[in-house]
């Protein structure tokens, strides 16, 4: 098989991923964060961290071939990033986006 630079992008930032999630993650261990977690699983911790950024690298260089994955871990990303917003609620106080949807039986 040959190696394609887009290839080791993918493996770096995905080892880079599983790197940062040990760090973060107290209860799981590296052993088991390097290999036998998916990337899928690995992206969650890291949303719910707030390393969006790190989260997009990795989307960007995925493989086509893993398009479901990258769908599934947008769609994480996505959830994670929508608990950040914010309206206007009554008397023009901020509410969170997750207690609008609460109020509107979402």
């Amino acid at each position: 098989q040959i190696v394609t630079l887009g290839m080791l992008k993918c493996e770096l930032l995905t080892s880079k991923a599983r790197l940062f999630c040990c760090e973060l993650s107290e209860d799981l261990s590296p052993q088991v964060v390097f290999f036998y977690r998916s990337v899928i699983d690995v992206c969650e911790v890291l949303a719910k961290k707030g390393k969006y950024k790190l989260i997009m690298d990795l989307i960007r260089v995925l493989p086509k071939e893993r398009g479901q994955d990258r769908n599934t871990i947008l769609n994480i990303l996505a959830v994670e990033l929508s608990k950040h917003c914010v309206s206007a609620g009554p008397k023009n106080q901020l509410e969170s986006f997750d207690v609008v949807r609460m109020e509107n039986g979402v």
